[in-house]
């Protein structure tokens, strides 16, 4: 008695130790060879066999010792059965059902089991370990399942892939082409303006000398010639005029849209362009009971190119003037709110939402006859796009008819920005002291090469240095600044302790665009910095 109870006790912890593992088996097959060994191990059959249920399906047979022949009758015995641990006598084996959640798995079947005297402790065994058998074949069945999804995944995937990588190549291509329309579009443009550029410089020529000896015949024969003659002369001198003017304007458009003429950036005082856009056009307003403005106080700034922004200025004005009439009021001036901003309004006719859209437009036809009788080209607005465009600014229309108009030229803000070399920090102070009031961002530096390393890096509008310094000096740090193409436009002033026409010249040989001596004065200083930001 107590070598049985020896035996079955050594068996169940043999069949433990087998199975401790088995729940981690990653397929059926390998969960399926587990369990004939913990057979062979406890039991030793001559013959095992497994058939495999999926739902009411059944799959192939596994057989144990591999080679074993398995007829028919044993596998239709398998497939029909449906009890739990039945003992065998003509086989001398056991049947029993592997389960899981209640679903069958499959049946095992073991045949001629050398010692059926211990049958019960074999279906006791059978049973105990049922539940283990049956977890590590459902989760061998969900790990191959996975294993199945992640595989058709992967292949999803990588087709995916493939396609995006065609339609990717396709797209590449697509670009390349349009890259490449875009660059014939474009040079066909600049041939485009370069030809109007051409022709223009071919026109003006002939026509100089057209107007040339028109205007002395106008003088030799005013004195001889009826009035009718003097009208014709007078016509033809007036069409000249309007021609050169064209030229000019076209000239001016393609040079800009070319890239040959391009933006001298420098710090421009809205009040002075208005007031000499005023004295510029204030006698033919006059000519005309216009009453010609300007209300800018605040002394603002921008940073434009001088001679273009005065241009669009002066077309807005001029046409505010061709379109306004007695009593009409023009005003140049800066709304309170907006920096870097230069408006015209008048109490003019007006503009239509209709022609709005078109003023500037090149070729829209919406040129019209002044009040007076003025003609035009037709091209100074547009041009004035094309100013404030290249300025990455804007123009733009608010109008009513019958209540004026409100033009408005907008530039980027700009923020004046001086780099003050000294190696003397108290002196430093003093500059900052004397320029803390005029709206500008300063950055200092100790020395000619802690300067050259700040250019580098950032953009400066004003560089004020002195000349003794260690590592390097004023003169070294000039030298660099005005050699560079980079930087020869960087206006330099230079403060030194020195006396004498001698440092005086080597400084404005060198490229410097001010010099002064120390002890500085407010107010020779404060004169000197504003010609550079304002």
């Amino acid at each position: 008695m107590a070598t049985d109870i020896s035996r079955k006790l050594a068996d169940y912890g043999l069949a433990f130790d087998l199975i401790s593992n088995i729940t981690a088996v990653k397929s059926e097959k390998e969960a399926i060879d587990s369990i004939f060994e913990v057979f062979d191990a406890i039991c030793a059959p001559a013959r095992s066999f497994y058939l495999p249920f999926r739902g009411s399906e059944t799959g192939d047979i596994y057989v144990n010792p591999p080679g074993t022949v398995c007829d028919e009758t044993v596998k239709d015995s398998m497939t029909t059965y449906d009890g739990e641990q039945l003992w065998k006598e003509e086989k001398a084996g056991f049947i029993f059902r592997v389960m899981h959640n209640e679903e069958t798995l499959g049946v095992f079947q073991l045949e001629e089991v050398p010692f059926p005297q211990y049958k019960e402790h074999y279906l006791s065994l059978a049973s105990n370990i049922n539940s283990v058998l049956g977890l590590a074949i459902s989760n061998a069945r969900v790990y191959q399942n996975l294993e199945s999804l992640v595989e058709e995944r992967t292949e999803e995937l990588a087709n995916t892939n493939k396609s995006l990588v065609k339609e990717i190549k396709e797209r590449k291509k697509t670009e390349v082409l349009l890259v490449k329309a875009k660059e014939h579009a474009e040079n066909a443009t600049k041939l485009k303006d370069k030809f109007v550029s051409f022709v223009s410089h071919d026109l003006k020529s002939p026509l100089t000398v057209v107007q040339g000896f028109l205007k002395m015949i106008r003088l030799e024969v005013f004195a001889l010639s009826s009035d009718r003659v003097k009208a014709m002369i007078d016509a033809a001198i007036k069409s000249s005029d309007e021609m050169m003017a064209l030229i000019e304007n076209l000239l001016s458009i393609s040079r800009l849209k070319t890239g040959v003429l391009t933006p001298q950036y420098e710090f421009l005082s809205l009040a002075l362009i208005g007031s000499r856009t005023v004295a510029d056009f204030k006698s033919l307003a006059d000519g005309k009971g216009i009453d010609l403005r300007l209300e800018i106080t605040d002394g603002g700034r921008i940073y434009a190119d001088e001679t273009l922004f005065t241009q669009a200025v002066q077309n807005i004005v001029a046409n505010a003037i061709k379109f306004c009439g007695a009593g009409d009021t023009i005003t140049i001036c800066t709304p309170p709110e907006e920096q870097a901003t230069l408006c015209v309004k008048d109490t003019g006719p007006g503009i239509g939402e209709d022609v709005i859209e078109k003023v500037f437009q090149y070729g829209s036809n919406v040129s019209t006859t002044g009040t007076a009788g003025e003609t035009g080209t037709g091209l100074g607005l547009p041009y004035t796009k094309e100013i404030m465009e290249a300025h990455n600014g804007s123009v733009t229309i608010e109008s009513k008819m019958g209540q004026g108009s409100l033009f408005s030229l907008k530039v980027p803000h700009v923020r004046p920005k001086i780099l003050v070399v000294d190696d003397n920090s108290s002196f430093r102070m003093v500059q900052k002291q004397f320029m803390s009031y005029l709206g500008v961002d300063i950055v200092e530096a100790v020395n000619g090469k802690e300067a050259l390393e700040l250019i580098e890096n950032m953009e400066f509008h004003l560089l004020i240095t002195d000349i003794e310094m260690p590592e390097m000096d004023g003169l070294e740090l000039l030298k660099t600044i005005k050699a560079s193409i980079k930087t020869k436009s960087l206006p330099v002033i230079v403060i030194t302790g020195k006396y004498g026409m001698e440092i005086r010249e080597k400084v404005f040989q060198l490229g410097a665009d001010d010099f002064l001596t120390k002890p500085l004065d407010n107010e020779d200083f404060i004169p000197r910095v504003r010609r550079f930001i304002s």
